[in-house]
């Protein structure tokens, strides 16, 4: 019996679309003579889609949460579960339709940027045990802040360059004085970057 894997990607992230094209490449390399593909794609809402289709980079970019090709899905983060589950069918939560699992064996999360690389997808996994490729909750939150990663490397001793930081409402308030705190710490040229972005 083949391993399933669960190749998760999208999110809500200004990130999105690049990790589109990383889960559906992905997915276009996996050896599939040893392991079954379920793709699962998470859409700028963040609501969590199921299909075969999803595996078509095309019909990702034109995504309709309606088509008759995906099936809405969550995973909860309940221990024993085995896997995804659907939503009741129409008529509610206590329908006679109910739920049904779609089991996976291991997650590979294929994100990019928040709600997904920053360690909030790995918690949400490690929440409902299931086993999963890639950093865990700390390796993956730490490296996602470059503030934080950045004393953690000065830390541990690793050499970085130097930097400062500033937040967003010191800057909003005193936007001159953040920089002339910059232009004494810091030679030009400098780079500014966000914390948790490219």
């Amino acid at each position: 019996m083949k391993t399933r894997l669960a190749v998760i990607f999208g999110s809500r992230t200004v990130e999105h679309d690049v990790s589109i094209v990383t889960g559906i490449q992905l997915m276009e390399n996996i050896d599939t003579q040893k392991y079954d593909i379920l793709p699962v794609y998470i859409t700028r809402d963040g609501e969590w889609f199921t299909g075969e289709k999803l595996r078509d980079i095309e019909f990702v970019r034109a995504f309709d949460k309606n088509s008759k090709e995906v099936t809405k899905v969550f995973l909860p983060p309940v221990p024993g579960t085995g896997g995804l589950m659907t939503y009741p069918a129409a008529g509610g939560l206590f329908s006679k339709g109910g739920s049904r699992v779609i089991p996976f064996d291991v997650a590979i999360p294929a994100m990019h940027g928040l709600n997904g690389e920053d360690g909030t997808l790995q918690g949400l996994l490690e929440l409902a045990d299931v086993p999963y490729t890639s950093c865990g909750v700390l390796g993956s939150s730490t490296g996602m802040d470059k503030i934080v990663m950045k004393a953690a490397f000065k830390g541990a001793g690793i050499p970085v360059l130097d930097g400062e930081f500033f937040t967003r409402d010191e800057w909003a308030a005193q936007p001159e004085e953040v920089i002339s705190r910059l232009e004494k710490a810091i030679e030009y040229p400098m780079i500014v970057k966000p914390a948790n972005l490219g």
